[in-house]
């Protein structure tokens, strides 16, 4: 994937196959 964003936290926003992945604090959380 790729960064497709930062959020007004600084967590990084990954853009995969299988959907966003947002990053918090070394934690995947999915977006849907």
């Amino acid at each position: 994937g790729k960064v497709t964003d930062v959020d007004e936290d600084g967590c990084l926003i990954l853009d995969t196959e299988n959907g966003s992945v947002k990053i918090v604090s070394g934690d995947v959380t999915y977006l849907y």
